[in-house]
């Protein structure tokens, strides 16, 4: 996927974090996770999007820059990305240099004189003037059992780009600690103490490991990169430990390294999730009619193929207009390709909802000919509407014959099976299990045979009947809600954990599907 496409509108960095590194005292983070979380992608486009490229060195510590650039292509699409990089390169460049013990012992001496002279001056002279030189005490001390030849150098870097606020990413205090066989908390105490609080250099350093709470009490903040699944399918979340002087609203976030940057996939606040905007008609492929969403007919081979069986599953806590935002579209598209549309609603919702909504998406003279909408008879509204398919709901099988009734008529004005959408929970409150079973097949039969298509929406707790419609669908995708937002993945055929971009695309769809890497 290229940029500006699914990953356009999606952002970097959390909020929180962001606000972190804006405080005016340097700050200290600890970046966790196993091996191919995410950690090198994430502090990387820490430098991108939140601090000053400039005054920003990233320490590699196990990586070669070569090996950044082939793994990172975007870090050559601008000049100042480079720098950041050439940074890096002098350092590791220094560091290759050997420097005999001789000449270690004279630039200790000389550091040694200077800090001295610099403290009784300061005793004498109170001066305000920004500060120069890092503060070495406590790597001076580790020096006298661990010949750390590279934080020297690295210390003496930083050096140079004071006073400007300065930040350094050590990225892994293990390949320090593991070369020099010294404990990593005594690097990370010396980083705290000399950068952050002596010289007021942040500090970002990342570590190996989910587990491991050694090191948290001595910076300012941790975060961890996870990589779990969700029901076999690789999803990737940040979890935020702490931020000191921070509020922290959400401590979970979904995220995807998609294209080599770490990108978040934010939560979505209610008042995005309502389609308001005429629809745009999407053509259909060679493959199968389109589901409105140019993104998902994209990963699903090209569309939904004519005859299918669709079973879309809802998990735990989805809103009723998140699951709208999956089956509006593909109805306002069908509706727009001249082709008819019939609808079974969860409870709660009347035709007159339907008809209200689709003709704000869609010509309102179109709607009224080509959608029909199930309804319980009722003597006290006016159900004489075309639109409207009065039902008994006390014989599954009078309904059928009557539902069945009115698809025909839909295709012969239009001249192709129409789309179906079931409630599955609107039928599994009314009817008995076998009467369920049997109307299920009887439109599955109708659906092949005519070239609709069927969309059968489960909800959670209707087990058994999500089975049996699950056992004849061709087609079987899963809606589910992690940290606040809304993915969407197939089970059959397989696909990867999709999170839904909800509002309006450059291509004024209301949904974009990004891809969980």
């Amino acid at each position: 996927m290229e940029d500006g496409e699914g990953s356009r509108n999606i952002t970097g960095i959390p909020e929180p974090i962001r606000d972190f590194f804006h405080e005016p005292s340097a700050r200290s983070l600890l970046v966790k996770g196993a091996s191919g979380t995410g950690k090198t992608t994430f502090v990387l486009q820490l430098i991108e999007d939140v601090l000053p490229f400039d005054t920003s060195i990233y320490f590699s510590t196990r990586v070669s820059d070569e090996a950044l650039y082939s793994h990172f292509k975007w870090l050559k699409e601008k000049e100042w990305r480079e720098s950041i990089l050439d940074a890096s390169k002098e350092v590791l460049k220094v560091m290759r240099a050997t420097s005999t013990p001789e000449e270690l012992e004279e630039v200790a001496e000389k550091v040694e004189i200077l800090n001295a002279s610099k403290d009784f001056l300061s005793t004498i002279y109170p001066s305000e003037e920004p500060q120069r030189a890092v503060v070495r005490a406590r790597l001076e001390k580790l020096c006298e059992n661990y010949p750390l030849d590279e934080l020297n150098k690295l210390y003496s870097s930083l050096e140079r780009k004071l006073p400007e606020r300065t930040y350094v990413i050590v990225d892994s205090l293990e390949g320090i600690a593991e070369k020099w066989e010294v404990p990593v908390t005594k690097i990370m105490s010396a980083l705290q103490k000399d950068l952050v609080e002596g010289t007021n250099v942040s500090v970002i350093a990342v570590i190996e490991g989910e587990g491991d709470n050694s090191l948290d009490f001595l910076v300012d903040g941790t975060l961890t990169l996870h990589r779990s699944e969700l029901d076999g399918h690789s999803i990737r979340e940040l979890e935020i430990h702490k931020l000191r002087g921070m509020l922290i609203k959400a401590s979970r976030w979904l995220f995807t390294l998609i294209d080599g940057h770490f990108r978040l996939l934010p939560p979505h606040p209610a008042l995005d999730r309502a389609i308001m905007s005429p629809m745009k008609a999407v053509p259909d492929s060679e493959m199968g009619y389109s589901t409105g969403h140019p993104a998902l007919d994209t990963i699903l081979g090209g569309g939904i193929p004519a005859g299918s069986r669709v079973l879309l599953e809802v998990g735990q806590y989805i809103p009723n207009d998140v699951v709208s935002m999956i089956t509006t579209p593909m109805a306002c598209n069908f509706l727009m390709n001249g082709r008819g549309v019939m609808i079974v609603p969860e409870g709660g919702e009347t035709a007159e909802d339907y008809k209200t909504k689709y003709s704000l998406l869609v010509d309102p003279a179109t709607v009224e000919e080509n959608m029909r909408v199930a309804e319980k008879i009722s003597p006290s509204r006016d159900q004489n509407k075309p639109y409207i398919v009065a039902l008994e709901y006390q014989d599954a099988l009078k309904d059928f014959g009557i539902w069945d009734k009115a698809s025909l008529s839909l295709r012969e004005r239009t001249g192709t099976g129409p789309l179906r959408i079931l409630g599955l929970e609107t039928q599994e409150s009314r009817f008995g299990v076998e009467e369920i079973r049997e109307v299920i097949s009887l439109v599955s039969e109708s659906v092949r045979a005519d070239g609709g298509v069927l969309v059968t929406v489960a909800k959670p707790g209707l087990v058994d009947a999500t089975q049996r419609v699950a056992n004849s669908a061709n087609l079987h995708i899963r809606l589910a809600r992690v940290d606040n937002s809304f993915v969407l993945y197939g089970v059959e055929p397989e696909t990867e954990i999709l999170y839904m971009q909800i509002g309006q695309t450059e291509g004024g769809y209301p949904v974009d599907f990004i891809p969980v890497v």
